[in-house]
């Protein structure tokens, strides 16, 4: 049996149900297949915080308040101390949202708006002739039959699993696998706390190393009376760590400073997922095929959101593929101008930038990390508007750091921290300067793998004592 559609949606998460909506509200013709039951789509084990300034850049609807279950000013960061923090305020606020509330809104929205969602649809492979991504193969899981999907864009939007980017053809030259150092092990809990959170407004991030090697704990409140919270870590992969669930229960028993909060606590659901944490895909775009949210690695390495991340790349893709309809070429050439639109935008450059981050978080312990905050090496101002502008630190800024470092004998942070400030700007060039052609591609990912290539190297994970 086979069905005919303009755009073929894999995975009715976030990014799809966004590009289904943004789609269908222009008039395509968009189907949008998921494996899950029709009251389930969009449910997922995730950290559910979301900024705001995300749906001003997208356009898209933002959480109804049924959905809503905190506002959020901005975020504490803690090293192992939390007597010190950094605190990042976001200009416009954001949200933990009830992610099935929030993910079944997006998708009644696509619905109401004229995409045909279809549910209890396993996706097998992908279709391709004569070069060209032409539809998926699929199984309907209650009628169990096999169904052809056929559309002019294919789009991947199946998150971590990247089922059908895993099936494009090698001559594509497409980043199919990707390190497994570059993958977070992630677990989180929704909790019913034994006392109130006590920062009305923030979401706390915990850098801790023997409960979340290479990653964070957090604790986002999930209710607006503070009682509730959804509470996890995520833990760097590859690295024979113990498994997260273990070291966040470990967390609720043995921290002392917030072991008020869990004491006579009850667990209501629980879950864990992996994360692919870093830089995007380098490419983006094929014929007829295009891939958004974690399939194309579309996520902020430094914090591991996704969910904004993928509602811009869906926005950025719909914009592309309805010019490319209408012109009747759905080509590389046409399409590439999603790859090179997400690749230079502050999406594209930050989660580059950002990533180089990740490795400097990955490469300190809990020492340097205290140190830099403590004494205000990592500042809030910095921090505040990486996202906007550059990091740079004026002359007499560095003077006091170095004298800083000096007295405590931490010069080695100042000199990395310098270092990665430095990378951060080469990087965000080199992504600025993403090819407007794909003939150009290989040159231009010849040298992003020789600058992270460096970092790595530069960076290597630090490994604590407890797990060596």
């Amino acid at each position: 049996m086979n069905k005919e559609y303009n755009v073929i949606i894999v995975g009715g998460g976030t990014a799809g149900a966004s590009l289904g909506l943004l789609l269908a509200k222009s008039g395509v013709e968009v189907a949008v297949l998921d494996r899950k039951p029709r009251d389930r789509i969009g449910d997922k084990v995730c950290g559910d915080a979301i900024a705001e300034h995300h749906f001003e850049a997208t356009g898209l609807p933002k959480p109804p308040k049924q959905a809503i279950v905190y506002y959020v000013k901005g975020i504490r960061v803690f090293p192992i101390d939390i007597d010190y923090k950094v605190t990042i305020r976001s200009r416009y606020g954001g949200y933990v949202v009830d992610r099935l509330g929030f993910g079944q809104f997006l998708i009644n929205e696509a619905e109401r708006n004229g995409a045909h969602v279809i549910p209890n649809t396993r996706v097998t492979d992908l279709i391709v002739k004569n070069g060209y991504a032409v539809g998926v193969k699929t199984i309907d899981h209650v009628r169990n039959r096999e169904i052809n999907y056929y559309g002019r864009v294919i789009v991947d939007a199946s998150g971590y699993q990247s089922i059908l980017v895993k099936k494009v053809p090698e001559e594509w030259g497409w980043e199919k696998e990707i390190d497994i150092r570059d993958k977070i092990a992630a677990y989180r809990e929704i909790t019913r706390l034994g006392a109130e959170f006590p920062d009305k407004g923030y979401i706390w991030i915990h850098f801790i190393d023997k409960y979340a090697p290479g990653g964070y704990v957090w604790i986002f409140p999930h209710s607006h009376d503070n009682l509730y919270a959804n509470v996890g870590n995520g833990i760097q992969a590859g690295m024979n760590y113990p498994k997260p669930q273990i070291l966040i229960e470990q967390y609720k028993k043995e921290y002392s400073k917030l072991r008020y909060l869990f004491n006579d606590s009850e667990v209501l659901v629980k879950g864990q997922w992996p994360i692919p944490n870093r830089r995007p895909r380098g490419k983006l775009a094929g014929n007829g095929f295009i891939a958004i949210g974690d399939a194309a690695i579309q996520i902020d390495p430094a914090t591991a959101e996704g969910i904004g991340y993928g509602m811009y790349g869906a926005y950025i893709a719909s914009n592309v593929i309805i010019d490319a309809l209408e012109d009747r070429d759905v080509s590389l050439s046409s399409l590439w101008r999603y790859s090179h639109g997400y690749m230079t935008s502050k999406y594209g450059v930050n989660q580059a930038r950002f990533d180089v981050f990740r490795y400097l978080l990955q490469a300190f312990g809990d020492d340097a990390r205290l140190f830099a905050i403590k004494h205000k090496i990592l500042r809030e101002e910095e921090l505040s508007a990486a996202r906007d502008s550059d990091i740079e630190i004026a002359f007499f800024s560095k003077i006091a750091r170095f004298m800083k470092g000096l007295i405590y004998g931490h010069l080695n942070v100042l000199k990395v921290l310098n270092y990665v400030f430095r990378m951060m700007n080469q990087v965000k060039e080199h992504y600025l300067s993403y090819p407007l052609n794909p003939d150009n591609y290989e040159i231009w990912k010849k040298k992003e793998v020789m600058l992270f290539d460096e970092i790595k190297k530069t960076l290597p994970p630090y490994i604590p004592e407890i797990y060596r």
